[in-house]
């Protein structure tokens, strides 16, 4: 059945229908709410960009915004009816939003191109780095030299980059690009830059070094005449000691003593005057471990003991008997000792200046690979002094038990030589360094006066068989024809020579081994101012005599060696 409604009733119905819908929406969205819903509280432009309308079709998408602008606007009769017909409040906000949207667009910012998204980071996002250019062009100056990362430079002379527009100055750089300012000066040395300091500096350069070395040195042997002998049991008197027989053996003497090794140490300590180690003081010291041997003998008369010497009265040798015994005439029980001493030390100051330095990459010997190396002179001058000492005692007791001559007797021998060295020193030294290795040697000259002295003294201590004692200058082989202090001075000169092989064990720290031998011209020895010949008649008590005054001193003058190895630990600040 056909029902026809009047067309203004119609109208009128569709008039109230819109005025109903237009009232329900106002009641449902209010401004709060609407606002709300764009973020950041109403701000429009970000809603805009954010907001993302409702399409029909996917393919509208990529139609301007301003045509979808006003395609939104004009909806068609059959639309609007709908839209009427079920008013969501979904569809309602959506629709408010996007016409107050479109409405600000078109008013402030027409919308001619698509506008990219941007995304509003929360608390929970992982910011995203803003991409740079592939390449970046920066004005400035070429630095053509390669940039040091291992001394670094003061701020003089020298930029982030490496050296300045115009060049190295003195202070900062060196010739070859940004460092220490030193150029390999430096080879094996702690720059200023990165040494360690020390906590009181009393106003002193602080750059410097320390060596302690031990030394095992084997030295000149002190040679010496015969001084003691014996001979067995039941030999004639007349032959007991005496040198030559084939019943004679030589128990002391007639040979060198201290021949074998000596242990030492040596130490050597300066500082810098300067930040590249040009000019620098330093000072040396070494001394061996004092050396001391002693021999003794006691016999009862079997074997027999005895002190041989030449008489110049018989032109004979002959020999003071210490322990004989015959069973008839001569019964004597005596003891022998003979100590030796020998003392040697050293020292001196001396400047030392840097003479030339090279650095590189070399093949060494020919063979193996290139490396990189370096190596630095030094010329040294200074003060040097030296001291040798040594000493020689002969002691010997007798008791006598015969008829013939009973009592006791001691006697005393001395002979001691002191040499000392004041002169002036020069050195080069020159090191090489690849890797962690180092080779270093150094050669110097001592040049100057030794000043010798040897000092001569005996004594014999007799007591009788009623106990007086009774003390006379003069033993057998010291006796006043030779005793007193003798001194003369003689020129010298005290070459060495030390190779030293380093490696590397820290920064600073380097352990050493290597040779040094030392020689000594012009010294006087204790061995060389004992003779053999004696004239009996001086033997305390002496006697008148018609013969020579023997033994009688004279100078005899001989060289000195010290040669052997060091090894210690050296350390650089």
């Amino acid at each position: 059945m056909n029902v026809k409604i009047p067309t203004s009733i119609t109208s009128s119905k569709r008039t109230s229908a819109v005025f109903l819908l237009l009232a329900f929406s106002l009641t449902t969205l209010s401004p709060t709410s609407l606002f709300a819903q764009l973020p950041l509280g109403g701000d429009v432009d970000r809603a805009r960009v954010s907001w993302t309308p409702v399409r029909k079709k996917p393919q509208q998408a990529s139609q301007p915004a301003s045509q979808q602008a006003g395609k939104s606007n004009q909806l068609s009769k059959a639309e609007a009816v709908t839209l009427s017909a079920a008013p969501t409040r979904a569809t309602t906000r959506q629709a408010s939003s996007q016409q107050a949207v479109s409405k600000h667009a078109a008013t402030r910012i027409p919308l001619t191109d698509p506008v990219k998204p941007q995304v509003r980071q929360t608390a929970q996002q992982v910011p995203v780095p803003m991409e740079l250019p592939a390449e970046a062009i920066v004005p400035g100056t070429v630095v053509s030299e390669s940039v040091s990362y291992g001394y670094g430079c003061d701020a003089i002379g020298c930029d982030t980059l490496g050296c300045d527009g115009i060049g190295c100055d003195s202070i900062g750089c060196d010739s070859m690009g940004c460092g220490d300012g030193c150029g390999c000066k430096l080879c094996g040395e702690i720059p200023s830059s990165r040494a360690w300091r020390p906590a009181v500096t009393f106003s002193l350069p602080q750059d410097g070094w320390f060596k302690l070395e031990g030394l095992a040195m084997k030295v000149d042997g002190m040679g010496m005449p015969p001084l003691v002998t014996s001979s067995p049991s039941g030999t004639a008197q007349a032959d007991a000691g005496v040198l030559g027989l084939p019943t004679t053996t030589i128990l002391v003497g007639n040979h060198e003593e201290f021949d074998n090794g000596f242990d030492g140490a040596r130490i050597d300590l300066g500082f810098w005057f300067d930040r590249c180690h040009t000019w620098g003081m330093g000072m040396d010291m070494f001394r061996l471990s004092e050396a001391s041997h002693r021999e003794s003998f006691t016999s009862t008369g079997n074997p027999i003991l005895a002190r041989p010497f030449f008489n110049i009265l018989t032109g004979n040798e002959d020999a003071n008997l210490l322990a004989f015994d015959d069973n008839a005439n001569l019964s004597i029980t005596g003891q022998v000792s003979v100590e030796m001493e020998s003392f040697l030390r050293g020292g001196g100051f001396y400047f030392r200046k840097a003479m030339g330095c090279e650095e590189g990459r070399r093949r060494f010997f020919r063979i193996g690979r290139y490396d990189n190396f370096c190596s630095r002179s030094d010329f040294r001058f200074g003060y040097r002094y030296m001291d040798l000492a040594e000493q020689i005692t002969i002691a010997d007791s007798i008791v006598s038990t015969s008829s013939v001559a009973p009592g006791q007797m001691s006697t005393l021998d001395v002979f001691r030589t002191e040499n000392q060295f004041n002169g002036l020193d020069l050195a080069v030294h020159h090191r090489v360094i690849r890797g962690f290795w180092s080779f270093e040697g150094l050669v110097r000259l001592g040049v100057g006066n030794t000043l010798q002295k040897v000092r001569i003294d005996g004594s014999t201590t007799s007591t009788d068989q009623f106990n007086a004692t009774t003390t006379e200058q003069g033993g057998l082989l010291a006796l006043s024809s030779n005793i007193g202090n003798y001194t003369q001075d003689e020129f010298s000169v005290v070459p060495e020579i030390n190779l030293t092989l380093g490696y590397q064990l820290t920064e600073r720290l380097k352990a050493t081994i290597g040779y040094t031998g030392i020689y000594w011209s012009n010294v006087v020895r204790p061995g060389q101012h004992i003779s053999l010949d004696v004239n009996p008649d001086l033997l305390p008590p002496p006697i008148p005599t018609n013969g020579a005054l023997r033994p009688e001193f004279t100078w005899d003058t001989t060289d000195y060696w010290a040669q052997g190895l060091h090894y210690g630990l050296e350390f650089r600040w």
